[in-house]
């Protein structure tokens, strides 16, 4: 292992490629940690079928589940806080990265929501 003044020596010394050449063969490849975006869509996902259910489970139908209601109950049970067009925006993708999630869109512009289960 280099200690920290043969780094430092070899940077001011402009080493500077050959050190993280050095550097990308002796650590071995550290997997990526996702990005706090990618944390961020996960964690809405997951809201989204949380939202589905509950409002299943008090009784709303396909047909009544539109985006107003997920975002409503979002906004009550998480503090959610993001205006309506955000919200559509990433209940769309949402959508589109996961496949249990279903979002249609009626001639009005109504987004309806349905979540598959596993």
């Amino acid at each position: 292992m280099i200690g920290a003044y043969a780094i430092q020596a070899a940077l001011a010394d402009g080493a500077t490629s050959t050190f993280l050449s050095y550097q990308r063969a002796v650590q071995p490849a550290l997997p990526s940690a996702p990005s706090f975006e990618e944390l961020q869509r996960a964690t809405f996902r997951d809201m989204v079928k949380e939202a589905y259910k509950a409002l299943k489970a008090e009784g709303v139908k396909d047909r009544q589940m539109c985006d107003g209601q997920i975002f409503m109950w979002l906004h009550d049970a998480y503090g959610f806080k993001a205006s309506r067009a955000d919200f559509k925006r990433m209940l769309i993708r949402a959508a589109e990265e996961d496949p249990e999630i279903q979002v249609s869109r009626d001639r009005s512009g109504i987004l309806y929501v349905k979540v598959r289960s596993r």
